[in-house]
């Protein structure tokens, strides 16, 4: 953090978005970063709020954590759980171990029992369920005299604090050479543009690696990145994530990846990797995949450029700042870069003189991450050793 980067005499330089179309970086170097578009709000404090509603899964299982249904008959007092009770209310259609049917009559959520109006609803058969059985609700019937008794059900919002992080690219010329260093931003932009380079190098491994802090009077802000914020909750906002320790197989990583996040709700559509991960994808479907290397675009190339399970494919994006342990699945549209409002990259700014010797421009702006969804759109892979 440099005195002069709160220089209220900094102006933005149109320059910077013509040289940053042409910065070359290297193979799988920055990919994330640059497919990453603005979000909709503006940002215009250094510390700004990230919220998300929670998407309740209309699922559980029967049972108090030892016993279950005993029995085909009986309609009162079921014994339930509490994460079963809060999904349920009068009128709600279970369907008990995909076989059975039944309509809730009343919910005690005190005791976590439920009455239901009979066993085997809708010509289904009636039948004991152990401790566990799984269900889902399927549906809602109810009489119109009953309506009064509907209990309403709410989803939670959930809140996650992130901070804009201002990044400074400082170029120092010598003080006796002032002139020269003038002509050289006037004709030789590759300095800029060399910059740039390092800046940009700097967003696209803090985009991924950045962890937020909140200023202090001795520390910086600084953004927390996609791995931290997928991995990290706040309030209701919980993230989805996957323990990969003792999964060796690439194939089963990612179709057990897949379905945890199918089951709470998401569907994504990309996979950020390392190159080294992507690379050990390629030859999972040599022995079924009958396409030349050039006609295949599904995994079974040597470099697959997708994941095709269940007729989803999930797109590889592979950057060489995603470390080779962690494996995010994400929908990409819910995740955003942005400048703070008035603080854009811009330069480069001369400093006010502050010494005989030199003199020193900037380029510089403060830039945020803001990840959406968490929980449910996304699913972190942690512990990846394939």
């Amino acid at each position: 953090m440099h005195w002069h980067l709160d220089d209220p005499k900094t102006i933005l330089d149109p320059r910077i978005i013509t040289m940053a179309t042409e910065i070359n970086l290297g193979k799988d170097e920055g990919i994330i970063w640059d497919r990453l578009g603005p979000p909709e709000s503006i940002v215009d404090n250094f510390e700004f709020d990230i919220f998300d509603r929670s998407r309740t899964a209309l699922s559980g299982t029967v049972g108090d954590g030892s016993t279950g249904w005993t029995d085909d008959s009986t309609t009162t007092s079921l014994k339930m759980n509490e994460a079963a009770v809060k999904v349920l209310t009068k009128g709600s259609v279970m369907l008990v171990n995909d076989t059975e049917m039944v309509i809730v009559k009343s919910v005690d959520r005190d005791s976590n029992l439920i009455d239901v109006i009979e066993r085997g609803a809708g010509g289904t058969t009636a039948s004991s369920h152990a401790d566990g059985t799984s269900f889902k609700v399927i549906g809602g019937a109810i009489n119109n005299n009953d309506l009064k008794d509907v209990e309403s059900m709410f989803e939670l919002s959930g809140k996650y604090t992130n901070y804009c992080q201002r990044f400074p690219e400082t170029i120092d010329r010598e003080f006796d050479d002032i002139i020269q260093a003038r002509k050289a931003f006037e004709q030789e932009p590759q300095i800029i543009r060399e910059a740039l380079d390092r800046m940009f190098r700097k967003l696209a491994a803090s985009c991924i690696l950045g962890r937020k802090q909140k200023k202090t009077k001795s520390k910086p802000y600084m953004t927390a990145g996609i791995l931290q914020q997928l991995a990290e909750g706040g309030d209701e906002r919980s993230p989805l994530r996957l323990n990969a320790s003792g999964i060796t197989d690439p194939e089963t990583l990612m179709k057990t990846a897949l379905k945890t996040v199918w089951a709470a709700g998401g569907n994504p559509r990309q996979c950020y990797i390392s190159p080294a991960n992507k690379y050990k994808f390629g030859p999972l479907m040599d022995g079924h995949v009958r396409l030349s290397r050039s006609e295949a675009k599904v995994i079974g190339t040597e470099s697959p450029e997708a994941f095709l399970f269940d007729n989803v494919e999930v797109e590889f994006v592979a950057d060489k700042d995603m470390p080779d342990d962690r494996i995010e699945i994400v929908t990409e549209e819910m995740i955003n870069k942005g400048w703070r409002k008035d603080d854009i990259l811009r330069g480069p700014v001369e400093e006010p003189s502050n010494s005989s010797l030199e003199k020193r421009f900037a380029i510089y702006g403060s830039a945020f991450i803001m990840v959406k969804g968490v929980g449910v759109n996304h699913i972190d892979v942690h512990n990846v050793n394939i």
